[in-house]
């Protein structure tokens, strides 16, 4: 593990956070599973993110049928209604997000376009 990555995940865990380093797409997809799993929610709920697509794990949970989705990225419905599913996702046993960056100092954040990432992320 490089220097960088090293001291990001050194204050990470100073932080409180749990640190799982991933070096493929399938090992990441392989960690969500294990934290979903160990969850073990009834609903989950996730905002656009390219990190999601890019492992599968959202078209996973889509074919498994094994959740309650609220599922606000589902394009083939009118915006109206994914803008209420976005709102209903706010109250997910499990919201499951991508990040934009992270610091080498631990700090983390996010951009939003509509608010309902940032929204479910700060209500915990």
């Amino acid at each position: 593990m490089n220097e960088t990555f090293e001291q990001c995940r050194k204050n990470l865990l100073r932080r409180g956070f749990e640190v799982r380093i991933a070096a493929t797409t399938e090992e990441a997809r392989q960690i969500l599973r294990e934290e979903i799993r160990a969850t073990a929610p009834e609903t989950i709920s996730f905002g656009g993110s390219m990190t999601m697509e890019a492992t599968g794990i959202v078209d996973e949970l889509r074919r498994e049928g094994r959740y309650r989705l609220f599922d606000g990225v589902d394009y083939t419905l009118p915006p109206e209604e994914r803008i209420e599913i976005r709102r209903q996702g706010l109250l997910a046993d499990l919201y499951i997000s991508g990040i934009n960056a992270i610091t080498e100092e631990g700090a983390l954040y996010w951009l939003d376009g509509i608010g309902n990432r940032v929204a479910a992320i700060a209500f915990g």
